[in-house]
C-alpha cells in the first residue's frame, strides 16, 4: 500500500495515508510511498520519455509514482523508484538552488541522501 510524503524544497516532510487530505502523522518508518506536493496536490513521477526526469505529475498510481524509502545509515535515506529502481538524486550531485532531481544508479554519494523531518505547523 502507498503512503504519501509531502514534498517541499526537496524537504521531505510529513506521512500521510493515499486518501488523507490533512497531515497526521510524521513519517516513521520505512516503506512504499507515493510523495505529494503541497502546493499542487501532485506526485513526485518518473517521465516515461526517458525514466530519468523527475518531475510533478496528476497521481495515477503507477509505479513510475511509487518510491521505496530505506534507511541509509546516520539517520539518511535513500528513496529508490519503484519503476526503475534508481535512487532519487540531484542532477551532477550539485546542493545549488534550482538543480534538478533525477533517479540514477545508487552511487552513495551525499546527492542521493535524504532527511525526512516534521512538517512545519501551516505547511
Amino acid at each position: 500500500m502507498a503512503r504519501s510524503l509531502f514534498f517541499l524544497s526537496l524537504m521531505f516532510s510529513c506521512v500521510l495515508p493515499a486518501a488523507a487530505q490533512a497531515p497526521q502523522a510524521p513519517f516513521n518508518a520505512p516503506g512504499r510511498y507515493e510523495i505529494e506536493s503541497v502546493a499542487s496536490g501532485q506526485v513526485l513521477d518518473v517521465s516515461s520519455s526517458d525514466n530519468e526526469k523527475v518531475q510533478q505529475y496528476t497521481r495515477t498510481d503507477r509505479e513510475n509514482q511509487q518510491w521505496d524509502i530505506q534507511p541509509a545509515g546516520g539517520g539518511y535515506f535513500h528513496i529508490r523508484s519503484v519503476a526503475t529502481g534508481k535512487v532519487l538524486s540531484l542532477s551532477n550531485g550539485s546542493s545549488q538552488d534550482g538543480t534538478k532531481g533525477i533517479v540514477y544508479q545508487q552511487q552513495g554519494g551525499e546527492g542521493q541522501l535524504w532527511q525526512i523531518g516534521r512538517c512545519a505547523p501551516g505547511h
